[in-house]
């Protein structure tokens, strides 16, 4: 299956495709490409390294290997990565390989799109949080301290190169993380996923597995292309992102992943519009319902006041206030604006 992204200013296919990994070098050579600088991290080469070493088989490539985690998503890590390029001599005409999950994608992208003002990339996710989400959209960037993507921009892959079959090798903990951006997905618009994902088997079954990330990506497709740079409508997609982005900083990103702030994210959020009558009343329990029947959690235990000098850093402040991306039911959301004064007000219990 091959989805195509269409923007103005990018366009660029989704191939999902079972034992893709094994198309790797063919495709590269289709494309030209003689160098490559290739970014994974320990965890996905433990699994499958020897797979990809085969593929890069007749390539002069430079490998980067760091650890996994959010803490790699780092200024340190990106000047780490402008120097070992330098010193291969990467060019503009060049590719580079993003090879893992959301912080490997995020992290490398902003990398190429900043080395020599922009290398062209390649996602090739390993996660199902990155199969149905951040490797689709052009979003890269780098954390700090004070917050999470906070240095960042936008800069699309030139394909993004998908195999269900990298799942395989996952935890059970990092596959549920997945599983919180695809019920956002159907959250916010998409029922018919919703449900889907309310009847089918948890973990998923391999038949139901690429159906679901392709329902997943229909929805970031169709946002993304209606608004690239995320001014308007692409906004909903952080639904659960404002509370999950705060509780991932107060946890020092590795209390929580970042699909289980999202799913908690999602349940307050909720909760606090239900409260306000902007949520049909019992939304929330059947989103409860829902993520605890995909083993995710539904409350952090953490106060508000414990998350609002995060809150007050995130991106999506407006010059009176912060807008928030709502559900209104299963299927449909909304953005709401909210001064910051009413932001508490809102959240609180």
């Amino acid at each position: 299956m091959t989805i195509t992204i269409n923007l103005a200013t990018a366009s660029y296919p989704i191939t999902i495709e079972t034992a893709l990994r094994f198309q790797i070098k063919k495709r590269l050579e289709e494309m030209g490409c003689i160098r490559l600088a290739v970014v994974t991290d320990s965890t996905v080469w433990q699994h499958h390294g020897v797979s990809m070493m085969e593929q890069l088989l007749g390539f002069q490539y430079d490998l980067t290997i760091l650890s996994p985690g959010e803490s790699s998503k780092s200024h340190e890590n990106l000047m780490s990565l402008y120097r070992r390029w330098l010193d291969f001599g990467l060019t503009r005409n060049d590719m580079v390989l993003a090879f893992g999950g959301g912080v490997i994608g995020d992290l490398t992208g902003y990398a190429a799109a900043t080395f020599m003002r922009g290398v062209p990339f390649i996602q090739i996710p390993t996660t199902l949080l990155s199969q149905v989400d951040s490797s689709i959209g052009g979003k890269v960037a780098v954390n700090l301290p004070e917050g999470k993507n906070l240095i960042g921009t936008f800069y699309h892959p030139k394909e993004v190169w998908i195999d269900p079959d990298y799942l395989f090798t996952l935890s059970d903990r990092i596959f549920k993380d997945g599983m919180a951006e695809v019920a956002k997905a159907g959250c916010i618009m998409n029922r018919a996923l919703y449900q889907i994902l309310d009847t089918c088997a948890q973990p998923l079954e391999s038949k139901d597995a690429i159906k679901v990330i392709s329902m997943a990506l229909s929805v970031k497709k169709q946002l993304v292309e209606a608004d690239e740079k995320e001014f308007g409508c692409r906004k909903r997609l952080n639904f659960g992102h404002t509370i999950g982005h705060a509780l991932e900083a107060y946890g020092d990103y590795t209390r929580w992943t970042h699909g289980e702030a999202v799913a908690m994210g999602m349940v307050w959020m909720t909760r606090s519009a239900e409260r306000a009558g902007l949520s049909e009343k019992g939304t929330t329990a059947e989103l409860v319902s829902l993520l605890e029947r995909m083993g995710l959690p539904t409350e952090s235990g953490i106060g508000l006041d414990d998350l609002m000098i995060w809150l007050s850093r995130d991106k999506k402040k407006t010059c009176s206030g912060i807008e928030l991306a709502l559900m209104k039911k299963p299927g449909e959301s909304f953005l709401y604006e909210l001064s910051q004064e009413d932001l508490y007000t809102f959240l609180s219990p």
